[in-house]
């Protein structure tokens, strides 16, 4: 038990060298330290027939802090069986069973059963009642005099505000939160609450501020390796890093940190950041790609969200239900019990009062009727009580009814939810029909007409008319000028490996518009040799003879592609 907090490990190793003892309550305390290992350790439990026993035990004996704890922990079996609302009512009981005015009490415990409460509450998507738990976390954190876990109980508000879109608040609480975290010398633990702020901070288009946060967190964090690559886990965190590199205009370091997130499976992520990346670029076929890719995934993320939802709410409904119907059940059963009580209770008095008077009428009547006002006293006493329980059970129905509605509440709230990511993918897919309207727009031939006109085509040109050559540089600077403007067009000359440099040369001057006079000078041929190269492209390219024609079928192929 000593070693649970600090080496959970050790604990469990020795628990089971030890084996189970053969006296119950040794077996009882075996059975629950070996279960708080195995929580501590992350080891997912499969079944809650040994905890039932454990709780079943201690509940037996008088009140302690060994009931709270298996409480507990037979709340984190429910968990790791999917049945919320089953942990939920464990952790809700541990909490009422637990005297906090006594001076042995277990905060620690207490403080963790909160802690299992607000985790629950962030994946049912119930953000208030998860900031409320967070409360409590860090109230018995600060009685257990555990610091860093009081402050880490702060820290955890920022999920449930970010759920509700408060941003206001996640920078308040993430500012607090890290001065506090310095001031009392955890100094790693106070840059670890900067990624969601870090993450606002980008979309706002607050770099700065972004950037002074995002350089704290990468050197102090210590979740960054010699290489400077995040730890397992929390790859998503080059999501902002792209964001921020994107918006610093260094387009090759943001697409290699998209890209990273494709393989460690972020794809949401990565399709998102490679959108922006080539709306900023205008490389509207990759864009165009990227719009497609982040439908789907939304499609596949609303699909499975449904999915899950309508899961979670069946539970919960399931669960109410099956309480309702065995508080009901109960109600009837003690109602049909009272009734035969209270008929054979009638039934006894009135019988003896009959054989009573049928004795004593005459010597014994002022005794008969005293004993009658007090059985008649007794009657309405028990009455009296049966009311009672009656109105408690009323009372029980009454808030399993107001549940029930809160459960339609958050239904409704789920239902708005789809709401908004369908109003989002149509959103997107309306992006994603305006990029393949512009697509339209921008076909080979406009850009070919205007890389006639390009500053440092014309300049080449000039060169020709001046009767000079082309050096190697300036070929190196027109073929890249066709890579980033017609790729299309002048692929289709370079997939034809029959065509020599020299006529690729020639047919790429012709896409800049260059005439015969100026072409000659820059390849340094004779007006007969470019006659004859011009034929022999025009046959392999188009498959048609003669030097005169090619321009032309140059420039219809362009209006096709």
């Amino acid at each position: 038990d000593s070693l649970m907090r600090t080496r959970p490990d050790s604990s469990l190793y020795i628990l089971n060298k030890v084996g189970t003892p053969s006296t119950t309550s040794l077996s009882m305390r075996h059975a629950l330290l070996r279960a708080d290992a195995q929580n501590k350790l992350y080891i997912p439990f499969s079944s809650d027939s040994s905890m039932l026993e454990v709780v079943a035990y201690y509940k037996s004996q008088s009140p302690s802090n060994e009931y709270t704890r298996a409480l507990y922990l037979l709340g984190c079996v429910y968990r790791d069986l999917n049945e919320a609302p089953h942990a939920l009512d464990c952790w809700q009981e541990a909490v009422e069973n637990t005297d906090t005015t006594c001076s042995d009490c277990d905060f620690g415990t207490l403080r963790a059963v909160y802690g299992q409460i607000a985790a629950t509450y962030h994946s049912l998507n119930l953000p208030n009642k998860e900031i409320e738990a967070w409360g409590y976390y860090s109230q018995y954190a600060l009685k257990d005099l555990d610091t860093l876990n009081y402050i880490r109980g702060y820290a955890e508000k920022v999920g449930a505000y970010y759920l509700l879109d408060d941003t206001v608040k996640v920078f308040e609480i993430t500012d607090r939160a890290y001065h506090l975290y310095r001031q009392y010398g955890f100094p790693q633990e106070a840059v670890c609450v900067f990624p969601t702020a870090i993450q606002l901070r980008l979309n706002n288009g607050q770099w700065k501020e972004a950037q002074r946060m995002m350089h704290l967190f990468e050197t102090e964090s210590g979740w960054f390796d010699s290489q400077h690559e995040i730890k397992n886990g929390h790859e998503q965190y080059y999501y902002s890093q792209g964001l921020e590199q994107l918006g610093t205009g260094h387009f090759n370091t943001a697409e290699k940190l998209f890209r990273k997130l494709q393989d460690v499976g972020y794809q949401y992520e990565a399709c998102k950041g490679l959108l922006e990346l080539y709306q900023h670029k205008h490389v509207l076929d990759s864009a165009y790609k990227y719009a497609n890719l982040l439908e789907q995934l939304m499609e596949a993320y609303v699909s499975e969200t449904q999915t899950l939802e309508a899961t979670r709410i069946s539970s919960l409904h399931n669960y109410s239900r099956n309480q309702k119907i065995a508080i009901e059940s109960q109600w009837k059963a003690e109602q049909t019990k009272m009734a035969l009580y209270i008929l054979m209770l009638t039934s006894a008095v009135i019988i003896s009062i009959l054989v009573n008077q049928y004795r004593h009428y005459k010597q014994k009547k002022q005794k008969e009727t005293e004993q009658l006002t007090k059985e008649y006293a007794d009657l309405c006493q028990t009455l009296s009580e049966k009311s009672r329980q009656y109105e408690i059970l009323n009372t029980l129905y009454s808030h399993l009814d107001s549940e029930h509605k809160e459960l339609q509440h958050t239904t409704s709230v789920l239902e708005a939810d789809m709401e908004k990511a369908r109003l989002a993918k149509e959103r997107l897919k309306k992006e994603k029909d305006e990029l393949e309207q512009k697509g339209k727009t921008y076909n080979s031939h406009i850009k070919m007409l205007a890389l006639q006109k390009n500053d440092f085509a014309l300049i080449i040109k000039k060169k020709g008319m001046n009767s000079h050559t082309i050096s190697d540089t300036d070929w190196k600077r027109l073929e890249m000028l066709l890579l980033e403007e017609v790729p299309l067009l002048y692929g289709y000359i370079k997939e034809h490996e029959s065509l020599t440099e020299q006529e690729i040369k020639v047919c790429s001057m012709l896409l800049f518009g260059y005439d015969g006079y100026a072409i000659q000078n820059l390849l340094d041929i004779s007006s007969q040799r470019l006659s004859n190269i011009k034929s022999k492209a025009n046959m392999i390219l188009f498959s048609k003879q003669g030097a005169s024609t090619l321009n032309k079928n140059f420039i219809a192929y362009s209006k096709k592609v």
